[in-house]
């Protein structure tokens, strides 16, 4: 058996899930078909950084890590992204994006991770936040 039925069939076994269950089945079973709203927390256990830790980590080396651990805990994460693209310049920035976010996904397909359940939910599309490429790897 399939780990995607084995878990839906564990996940049926909870009886608050019983009516979620049924509302995504029945979306899934409709023209339009499930849509997922992918973040971070899916490409985390693949070793990429969540946005927060990439975001302190560069705000280190910018030494401006009091201001992003301010603009992080505010939620302002795009202010911080500003911050930091201002600090360390649009190239060093854009680089330390590709440096961060490449790489990682070859352990996608493992059926191991939440991310290889994707493709069996849904066709496309699938909306991220992420700037890695384990969605596409996993499609």
């Amino acid at each position: 058996m399939e780990p995607s039925i084995n878990l839906l069939q564990e996940m049926r076994g909870i009886l608050e899930n019983a009516w979620s269950l049924a509302m995504l089945e029945k979306q899934a079973r409709s023209a339009i078909g499930v849509i997922p709203f992918v973040g971070a927390g899916l490409s985390k256990p693949l070793g990429f950084p969540l946005w927060a830790e990439f975001l302190l980590e560069q705000g280190e080396l910018a030494k401006i890590s009091e201001r992003m651990r301010s603009r992080i805990q505010r939620g302002e994460y795009e202010e911080a992204a500003d911050d930091l693209q201002e600090a360390r310049g649009v190239r060093r920035f854009e680089d330390a994006i590709s440096a961060s976010f490449e790489g990682g996904e070859s352990r996608v397909g493992q059926a191991q991770y939440a991310v290889d359940l994707l493709p069996s939910l849904t066709a496309g599309p699938v909306i991220t936040t992420n700037f890695d490429p384990v969605l596409e790897r996993v499609f």
